[in-house]
Order: structure tokens, then sequence, then C-alpha cells
């Protein structure tokens, strides 16, 4: 019966002690897969970080390229100011003067000329469609009265185009 019990005692160490042996190698084997994925995790930030530092150092370099390249730009302007002469300025400033002139002298002959009496006279093309179109000049000499404006709608005078001010100017 000893012999019985210590078999029995026996099976039972041993099979505690394949239980123990079981997990603690489980144990050790989840342990190595949770160091390996800690590794990995570290070793994927580490990666993450250098890309993100490779990024920053592209963009601090883009940076530097565009602040020499505006610093090139006003160097230019600098030298191109710098080289302008007074004469240069000075006949800049005439001819810029004188294509003021003839400007302000054209107009001056074309209002002169269509606010004249002689305008219809000058432009006969104008003077037929007048005839041909019956329009407001027609019936103002046949005794009619132009159509009145309604009170509610108010025209801004600044608002008013050249054209509209030429036509009440001629009516």
């Amino acid at each position: 019966m000893k012999n019985r019990m210590s078999n029995a005692s026996q099976q039972f160490v041993d099979f505690f002690s394949k239980v123990a042996c079981w997990t603690w190698e489980t144990f050790e084997k989840l342990l190595d897969i949770i160091l390996d994925f800690l590794a990995r995790i570290i070793e994927l930030i580490l990666a993450v970080m250098n890309l993100i530092f490779q990024v920053i150092c592209f963009l601090r370099d883009l940076c530097i390229e565009a602040m020499q390249t505006f610093a090139n730009v006003f160097r230019g302007i600098v030298n191109v100011v710098r080289n302008i002469s007074c004469e240069e300025v000075e006949d800049f400033a005439s001819a810029c003067i004188v294509i003021l002139l003839w400007i302000v002298a054209f107009k001056l002959v074309r209002n002169l000329f269509q606010n004249s009496r002689i305008a219809p006279l000058l432009n006969q093309r104008h003077a037929s469609s007048n005839v041909n179109n019956n329009n407001n000049a027609d019936r103002l000499e046949l005794g009619v009265c132009p159509a009145q404006r309604r009170p509610g709608k108010r025209i801004n005078r600044r608002k008013r185009s050249r054209t509209s001010l030429k036509e009440e100017f001629n009516n």
C-alpha cells in the first residue's frame, strides 16, 4: 500500500511539475512575445521620429533657400535702383508728363467736338440714325413731352454713367 501511495504521490508530483513547467514555458513565451512586441513598437517609434526629423530638416532647408532667394531678389532690386541715374529719372518723368499732356489734349479736343453745334455735321452717321430711329429729339420737335420719371426711383448722380449724363446735357 505504501508503494501505491508513493506511486500516487510520485504521479501527483510529476503532474504538478509538468503543469508548473508548462505554465513557466507559457509564461516565458508570452513574456518573449510581449518583449518582442515592445521592441518592435520602440523601433517603430524611432523610425517615425527619424522620418519626422527628416521632414523637419527638409522644410528647414526649403525655408532657408526661400529666404536666400528672397534676399537675392531684394539685392537685385537694390542693384537696379542704385544704377538708375538722375538723368534717367528726369527723362522718365518728362516722358510721363508728355504722355499725360497728349491724353488731356485729346480729351479736350474730343469734348469740344462732341459738345459743339457742329458735331452733328461732322458725324453724319449719327444724324442719319436720328432720322431713321425717330428718337427723343424728333419727338421734342413734334411737341411731344418726354416720359416723366417715377418718383419712387431715384438715381444717384454719382452712380449714373457718363453716357446718360451726356444725353441729359444734349437734351
